[in-house]
């Protein structure tokens, strides 16, 4: 009954397909429970769990592809030195802490450094019902553009790919020019056929944000708190 259960809930999680059945009615953080909300809710980490699952396996597939210099979760130079040259773009992130998904070299051009920073979003919560999909890819690669694109050309000397995808395994514009990008570079590198490596780069990481959707659909969002442990005298 589980596996049944998972299985309709990823088919319709993959066709956008709410609201799904045997759903909690209240979720742990304290709100009423569904689908959009499962899968935007915070508590629990699913949300941080499904953006690293889906870095980590781009990640793995450019380094597959033949890239170098690659590096997860990067810390970005200080701006200290380049406050002039960023003044005309007071919107840019210039945090200290300010760290970028994916780094690697020979993405575009053999010696070109390529920073990328990962966005999913949900499309069917409330605020993007009324939105195309199109728009919305633009909306989120604009914001992520906004924030860091300045700062890696005048700071990095690198480019900048905003990779936004949805939960319901849709691709922006830029990721899909990436996934593209790598598939040549697998043709280039290791003899594969284009199209079968650009299908495999797509199923992978479709199947990777579906295995995070369910996650957040029917995953646990409190801690396991055993009663007695306290009481057991572990020196015996």
């Amino acid at each position: 009954v589980a596996r049944q259960t998972t299985r309709s809930s990823g088919i319709n999680a993959e066709y956008g397909r709410f609201p799904l059945k045997d759903l909690p009615a209240k979720c742990p953080c304290g709100t009423s429970n569904s689908a959009d909300h499962a899968l935007s809710c915070h508590k629990g980490g699913y949300t941080i769990y499904r953006h690293d699952r889906l870095r980590d396996n781009f990640a793995e597939i450019l380094s597959h592809a033949g890239v170098r210099a690659l590096e997860t979760e990067k810390l970005l130079q200080p701006c200290d030195d380049y406050d002039q040259q960023l003044q005309q773009y007071p919107w840019a992130n210039t945090d200290r802490d300010a760290r970028m998904d994916i780094v690697c070299m020979g993405l575009w051009a053999p010696d070109q450094m390529s920073y990328m920073d990962v966005r999913i979003c949900h499309p069917m919560a409330a605020s993007y019902l009324n939105t195309k999909p199109s728009s919305l890819y633009k909306h989120h690669e604009n914001t992520k553009k906004r924030c860091y694109m300045r700062r890696v050309q005048v700071v990095e000397g690198g480019t900048f790919s905003p990779l936004v995808l949805t939960t319901t395994g849709g691709v922006g514009p830029e990721m899909d020019k990436a996934m593209k990008r790598a598939a040549k570079l697998l043709e280039d590198h290791h003899g594969e056929m284009y199209n079968e490596a650009l299908t495999a780069i797509r199923r992978r990481l479709r199947f990777c944000l579906l295995i995070s959707t369910l996650r957040s659909l029917r995953g646990c969002r409190t801690k396991y708190s055993p009663s007695g442990l306290n009481e057991i005298d572990f020196n015996l």
